[in-house]
């Protein structure tokens, strides 16, 4: 067993024994229907917080997927469709009020 100090020294001189091993900051994939989005990738994609987004996971207002107890991904066509149920239809404008006198007492 190499000491913690063996070890930095020997990621120090050679940084690629790293790579991998973090969690890039990916880019949430808008061309791939096929992947599986994690709750920051989901929550950036929805222009919330990641706290909102497990708020909504617990109501049960977003589609979802639990892989187990603590781990939750999201499908891409899913959040779409759940995007488009959610919108609503522009209002067509309204026509010009009559402007209406009030009268003085």
């Amino acid at each position: 067993m190499r000491k913690k100090t063996e070890v930095i020294s020997l990621i120090s001189q050679n940084p690629s024994i790293t790579e991998g091993l973090e969690q890039e900051n990916r880019p949430v994939p808008f061309g791939t229907d096929d992947e599986l989005l994690r709750v920051d990738e989901a929550a950036r994609l929805l222009g919330l917080s990641v706290g909102t987004v497990y708020h909504l996971i617990a109501q049960r207002r977003i589609p979802c997927i639990k892989l187990s107890q603590r781990c939750v991904r999201f499908s891409l066509p899913k959040i779409r469709q759940w995007l488009a149920e959610l919108s609503e239809p522009a209002r067509v404008a309204a026509t010009k009020r009559k402007n209406v006198q009030r009268k003085e007492s």
